[in-house]
């Protein structure tokens, strides 16, 4: 596995940990677990248990952008409806992780 397929395992593994759990909870031991791989080279690839989170959360960012857009030939008030419909539906779907981003894992 190439260290970039390495790095987006191990996010990836996070983003379903995230499903689960507030970031705040996502054990580093957990994930490199799951992935087969020591703790330490899971600081390999990313230099601090902080620095994974933050990959795990802009991952996180990337899909919920990616699952909200509004569709390419909506514009103004439109494109701004389709958006808040989909941010709601995705917020729906994922209750339980979007609490625990807001509230920080009291639910």
């Amino acid at each position: 596995m190439t260290q970039d397929e390495r790095r987006r395992q191990l996010v990836g593994i996070g983003l379903r940990m995230l499903v689960e759990r507030p970031i705040q909870e996502l054990a580093v031991d957990e994930v490199a677990r799951e992935a087969g791989i020591s703790r330490g080279l899971l600081f390999h690839y990313f230099p601090n248990k902080t620095a994974f989170h933050d990959a795990v959360v802009a991952a996180a960012g990337r899909r919920v952008l990616r699952n909200t857009a509004p569709d390419g030939d909506r514009s103004g008030w439109d494109a701004v409806a389709q958006f808040a419909e989909r941010y709601f539906e995705q917020v729906d779907r994922r209750r339980a992780s979007y609490a625990a981003l807001v509230f920080g894992g009291e639910r």
